[in-house]
């Protein structure tokens, strides 16, 4: 759904620097953080992550 600023930037055709700024402003995750949270929890491992978040 998302913030009502983030909205507003999409129906605006903000370039997608913009919008990954905002999303982050919001409170988004990055698949990166996520996976790092989810070593932290016993959930995956570091090799798992790499296997899928490309640098």
């Amino acid at each position: 759904m998302g913030t009502h600023e983030l909205r507003s930037l999409i129906y605006n055709k903000a370039d997608l620097d913009t919008l990954r700024a905002q999303a982050l402003r919001d409170g988004m995750r990055t698949l990166k953080q996520d996976g790092i949270n989810k070593i932290f929890m016993g959930l995956s491992d570091y090799k798992q992550l790499l296997g899928v978040v490309a640098e």
